[in-house]
């Protein structure tokens, strides 16, 4: 059985909460309830893609699943609001990296010495990030601070 969660991306939603069999075959496995549960291939889904099923910073995880014993703990989520959520979650990353973008030319030009425009630099930083504590505040999503640190030069 695949976990599941809102805002999953493209490739792995239509997996998610679904069981699928790792030796190639499919059929109808039942719960503990002896509710009929489909299972098919892993194979068959996004399994193997770097942006696929379990790929790289995938957050799914996968579950034994035993026909007649096991009860269901995952389901899909609706199409339309997991899409609107990863979108949501994309902006949300977009404006993270412009947020340590600025910050990290405010501390380049504070280094190379010119501090009207690392002022301006520092400025740009504290609107942007007003504007990533609004979105998220809007959308419902948690805004994430380690996520807009930029780690300042020593020397």
């Amino acid at each position: 059985e695949i976990s599941s969660h809102m805002g999953a991306r493209p490739k792995c939603a239509p997996y998610q909460g679904k069981v699928f069999s790792r030796s190639g075959q499919s059929g109808i496995a039942y719960d503990g309830k002896g509710d009929a549960v489909p299972y098919s291939p892993l194979s068959e889904t996004s399994y193997g893609q770097p942006d696929g099923i379990f790929g790289i910073n995938c957050r799914h995880k996968k579950y034994p699943f035993v026909s007649g014993a096991s009860f269901r703990t995952y389901f899909p989520y609706d199409e339309e609001e997991n899409a609107e959520r990863y979108r949501a979650t994309q902006k949300q990353r977009y404006m993270e990296r412009r947020v340590r973008e600025a910050s990290r030319e405010a501390e380049m030009l504070k280094i190379a010495g010119d501090e009207q425009g690392a002022k301006e630099a520092r400025l740009k930083a504290k609107n942007r990030r007003a504007e990533y504590r609004k979105y998220c505040a809007d959308n419902g999503l948690r805004a994430r601070n380690d996520r807009l640190a930029v780690v300042k030069n020593k020397s």
